[in-house]
């Protein structure tokens, strides 16, 4: 038998202070499983019956939820801002500190890094990936896309164009020639057109997105720009939210080394390095330091260990990682 949130094999505990704080915590423990399972199976009415009846069971599981829905909301919204330490957060929302609670707010945490956007990139994306996976999509034409870890495409295929949108993350793409029909690709504020090649875009921080060609020859522009710049093999541009452009040069074979699961970094902000790192861990890391995020960083980190590259990362610039649980990594200045 399936066991709903909140059902466990522990033994009761005593009556008294520590009985309610217990039974506080594992209600609020049971509201953030809710909130994962209904995230990720919306559409599952039967699971929403099953909710509505754990809601309506206890006052205490209703206060549960609003309390979880609430904390993850504060943390959607402040993002990037130094975190309370586990004991003053609990405090700080009315719960006893304890192992339960610290395991309800990282729950929290990654509740919240799976609510907001990535709720919009679900209901609207046709092919995408979790974290730390990897797919290839083979379109009808033969193109070929190979989505990096917590990426998301859109595809719109007509008579006479090839439109994917690149909603979040980074891929791959190879092209296959089709002069009658323009290959184009949004990400951002940018807009790339081929007619044969392969080249990989990369959507960061504010709708950044960045452009580096493996081979053959692209067009980018900025929406709302009539020219643009054509890149070559090892050829890269950065087209900013207003649409400003920066240019450079990388060697060809390192334009879509993630693929063997390996994070390139030229001359590029530590916050928008961490930001592709989160895709290959499985859960939140929290940048706690502007300072430290503005630090560029230029190098090649294996990501089959993303915790021991975190600490690769920001070494340099004298930075610490802290893995406080499985699923939250803090990086702030020593």
């Amino acid at each position: 038998m399936t066991r709903s949130p909140g059902e466990d094999d522990d033994q009761p505990v005593q009556a008294g202070g520590d009985d309610e704080a217990a039974t506080w915590d594992k209600a609020l423990c049971a509201a953030v499983d809710w909130g994962i399972l209904l995230d990720d199976a919306p559409e599952d009415m039967a699971l929403r019956d099953q909710f509505q009846i754990w809601l309506a069971a206890d006052p205490q599981h209703r206060a549960a939820w609003a309390e979880a829905s609430r904390v993850s909301s504060l943390i959607v919204q402040t993002k990037g801002i130094r975190p309370l330490p586990p004991a003053r957060a609990a405090n700080k929302i009315g719960l006893r500190p304890g192992r339960r609670t610290v395991a309800a707010l990282a729950a929290a945490i990654a509740l919240a890094w799976l609510a907001g956007p990535a709720v919009m990139v679900r209901a609207t994306s046709d092919h995408r990936t979790g974290d730390g996976e990897q797919r290839l999509v083979t379109l009808d034409d033969g193109s070929q896309i190979r989505l990096a870890p917590a990426s998301a495409i859109k595809v719109d295929y007509a008579d006479d164009q090839r439109m994917v949108a690149l909603l979040t993350g980074e891929a791959y793409f190879d092209v296959a020639r089709d002069p009658a029909r323009p290959f184009q690709v949004a990400a951002g504020t940018a807009t790339v057109t081929v007619l044969g090649t392969g080249f990989d875009i990369r959507l960061g921080s504010k709708e950044r997105a960045e452009i580096a060609v493996h081979h053959g020859i692209v067009q980018v522009k900025a929406i709302g720009e009539p020219a643009g710049v054509v890149l070559t093999a090892g050829q890269w541009t950065r087209i900013m939210p207003d649409g400003a452009a920066e240019q450079g040069e990388i060697s060809p074979d390192m334009v879509g080394s993630w693929t063997d699961r390996r994070l390139t970094a030229v001359d590029r902000p530590l916050s928008e390095v961490v930001g592709d790192l989160r895709r290959y861990y499985g859960g939140q890391v929290l940048l706690t330091d502007a300072t430290l995020g503005a630090r560029t960083v230029t190098g090649i980190f294996d990501m089959t260990d993303p915790l021991a590259a975190a600490r690769l990362i920001v070494q340099p610039h004298g930075g610490v990682v802290r893995q406080i649980t499985p699923w939250l990594m803090v990086i702030s200045k020593s």
